[in-house]
């Protein structure tokens, strides 16, 4: 292989990953938008369930409806996985349940002990689980 036809590999592993990058950042704001959206409104409009808080329950149902759509659009768009969706399906969700948790707790903390904003808590904690996030579905679920 001649040193143009590598750099030229090189060059097309650069901008696939890169395109990659970019059409999960849009795939994420949308559902990111769609589970806000849910969360904004289930708080201001607080439900409580034999011992859910108001923020916990919030959390829950938008992560529910915004996870199963972004496992779509992941797997279709963002990856072009082929793999069968059940199997792609269980390890998705299992990581979707463990950021869940992650991100319920630590808003539940911040709102809870340092009577931060809860919306702007929510922001901030999601930046963190968003970069987790990447990282586990392009390296280990979507690899």
């Amino acid at each position: 292989m001649s040193d143009k036809n590598r750099f030229l590999g090189k060059i097309r592993i650069f901008f696939k990953e890169k395109a990659t990058l970019l059409k999960f950042v849009l795939s994420s704001l949308f559902c990111y938008a769609v589970d806000y959206g849910i969360y904004s409104f289930l708080v201001t409009f607080p439900i409580i369930f034999k011992g859910i808080s108001g923020v916990s329950f919030s959390n829950i149902g938008a992560r529910v409806v915004s996870s199963s759509l972004n496992f779509f659009l992941n797997r279709k768009f963002v990856f072009k996985n082929k793999e069968k969706a059940a199997a792609k399906a269980v390890e998705y969700f299992a990581l979707a349940a463990l950021i869940l948790v992650g991100s319920t707790s630590a808003l539940s903390f911040a709102v809870g002990h340092f009577t931060l904003n809860k919306y702007y808590a929510k922001l901030v904690i999601d930046i963190f689980f968003f970069i987790i996030n990447w990282l586990a579905q392009r390296f280990i679920i979507f690899k």
